[in-house]
This record gives structure tokens, C-alpha cells and sequence, in this order.
């Protein structure tokens, strides 16, 4: 992500508003850090989109599309993780 990203307090303010009590620095950090690699992972996704449906310009259902794409390879990952562990 270009630019400053997502300010600390923000997230430790989203952490805190999300039920956490006390709110360690390092957290605050990795989850600056996971956020900025989930938002470049969808830009870019949803560049890929745009540019399969030959636009250049990105629209909010590239975005949507991109989103719903991650959260089905995740969950086939963890689908894929689950029963690789549980078959000896």
C-alpha cells in the first residue's frame, strides 16, 4: 500500500472497539502489517478483473469479485488443511 497506510491508532482503536480490553503494541503492528498485505493482495485482484473485463479503471464489482475469490480459497485451504490432518 502507498503512502502511510493504516494509522496505529486506528487499528489499536478498532482492536479496542472489537472487545479487546488491552491492546499489546506488537499486535498492532502484525495487524498494520496483515491488513497492508490484504488490501495490496485485493487492489491487485481486482486490477486483474478490470483489466480481464478490459478496463482500466476498477470498479467496486472487480472489488466485490476479488473478495469473494479470496474467501473461497481460503476456506478450500482450510477445507484442504482439515483433511489432511485428520486422515493418518
Amino acid at each position: 500500500m502507498k503512502g502511510n497506510g493504516f494509522s496505529l491508532y486506528d487499528i489499536e482503536d478498532f482492536l479496542k472497539d472489537a472487545g479487546a480490553e488491552e491492546v499489546n503494541e506488537k499486535v498492532v503492528f502484525c495487524l498494520k502489517r496483515e491488513l497492508e498485505e490484504l488490501t495490496n493482495e485485493l487492489i491487485e485482484s481486482s486490477r486483474v478483473y478490470a483489466n480481464y473485463a478490459g478496463r482500466k479503471r476498477v470498479k467496486k464489482s472487480d472489488v466485490l469479485l476479488a473478495k469473494t475469490s479470496k474467501s473461497i480459497i481460503m476456506t478450500k485451504t482450510v477445507i484442504a488443511t482439515k483433511r489432511k490432518h485428520s486422515h493418518p
